[in-house]
């Protein structure tokens, strides 16, 4: 708790120190780090001016940093000029052409204009580049099942369960999916297999007992619906 605490009071004071800087138009240097701090607070707060201009004074001084593009990207993004941040993201590649959250910034990008093709194909160069599947795979589920490919969009979102089973929106986004395939009844045994190989999993049994759940009221409806009247 108290490196936490002072943790918070030296962000504090950076922030402080930027604003009086740009309040009275002083010259404004700080290290690469310092800035990216900078741009995530004013990002996390939803204050993309104050993260757009700093992000700009940080390109002016770091002008080959991919994690600086990456961030401004991000917030034209945020505030929807999406053009933009595709111009910035393809800088960022021409610096380093083989960092995923290049590709992975650029796939939700895609995502939020419909160009659902595009999205998958950077998704899928991301997944090249990354160790952190699951996040991938559960973003390549969202574009198929955005699109109205469910099979497709099972099949990526059960390798994201299968790489990480705590991704509860993963559980979430397959469950629906499932239903709307009218496959929950043999989704059981998909789970199963989890629970067999990790008994303790709260996320499995949790899932398990939605799909158990939702069959019972789907049988439920159709007893009523097929009652003589």
């Amino acid at each position: 708790m108290p490196g936490s605490f002072k943790r918070r009071e030296e962000e504090n004071e950076l922030i402080k120190s930027f604003e009086e800087a740009l309040k009275n138009r002083a010259p404004i240097f700080y290290d690469e780090e310092s800035f990216e701090e900078i741009i995530n607070y004013y990002l996390e707060k939803g204050r993309y001016d104050k993260a757009l201009k700093a992000s700009n004074l940080a390109g002016d001084q770091y002008p080959f940093s991919v994690d600086i593009l990456i961030y401004k990207a991000q917030i034209l993004s945020e505030i929807e000029e999406f053009d933009e941040a595709i111009k910035v993201l393809n800088k960022a590649e021409t610096i380093q052409p083989m960092e995923a959250d290049i590709f992975m910034l650029r796939g939700n990008i895609f995502n939020n204009i419909n160009k659902f093709e595009d999205a998958i194909g950077s998704y899928e160069r991301a997944l090249d580049l990354s160790n952190e599947k699951d996040e991938i795979y559960y973003n390549i589920g969202l574009t198929y099942q955005a699109s109205e490919k469910y099979e497709e969009a099972i099949h990526y979102l059960k390798l994201s369960v299968k790489n990480n089973m705590s991704n509860e929106n993963a559980l979430y986004d397959l469950a629906y999916c499932l239903d709307v395939t009218g496959q929950l009844e043999t989704s059981i045994s998909f789970y199963k297999q989890f629970i067999d190989q990790d008994p303790y999993s709260q996320y499995a049994w949790y899932n398990l007992g939605t799909v158990i759940q939702n069959l019972i009221s789907l049988k439920t409806q159709f007893r009523h619906m097929n009652m003589p009247h």
